[in-house]
């Protein structure tokens, strides 16, 4: 009897998995009450040149340099007994007087823009702070530094 308990608590887990387990209660971050703005600033040695809350599709720029939202990516389970990956926005860099795309790339957390998107630094940019990202509604909050 034991065994058969054993193996049809083997089962389930083997059915759902981590990742079905671990979407169960998938929170979602609060919209930061602020305005997405192009305004350098350093704070303890570090200069940021903009915060940005946008959404999917959205795009700003400074008039030399453009941000796009591409795409809001959710977590993804890529087998049955991984854990998820973590949720992921695609986001392109271009040049506001043609429209050229400059570089691209998928982000979380904080990230080189050289290495991740291939982003040239003479750009001026060259890492990206992934703050939020709202899978649901579709937004994410995130700066850009020197």
């Amino acid at each position: 009897m034991p065994v058969r308990i054993a193996a049809l608590l083997l089962l389930c887990f083997l059915i759902a998995g981590c990742c079905q387990l671990s979407s169960i209660e998938d929170k979602q971050p609060e919209r930061p009450k602020v305005t997405s703005s192009w305004r350098e600033r350093t704070d303890f040695g570090v200069t940021s040149i903009g915060f940005f809350v946008m959404n999917k599709g959205e795009s700003i720029d400074n008039g030399q340099l453009g941000v796009r939202v591409i795409d809001i990516l959710p977590k993804e389970c890529r087998c049955m007994s991984c854990e998820p990956t973590n949720p992921r926005v695609r986001i392109a860099f271009y040049r506001p007087s043609d429209n050229t795309v400059l570089c691209e790339g998928e982000f979380q957390g904080s990230a080189s823009l050289e290495v991740m998107a291939k982003c040239n630094p003479i750009m001026g940019v060259r890492t990206i702070s992934v703050n939020a990202i709202n899978t649901r509604e579709n937004w994410v909050s995130f700066d850009l530094r020197k």
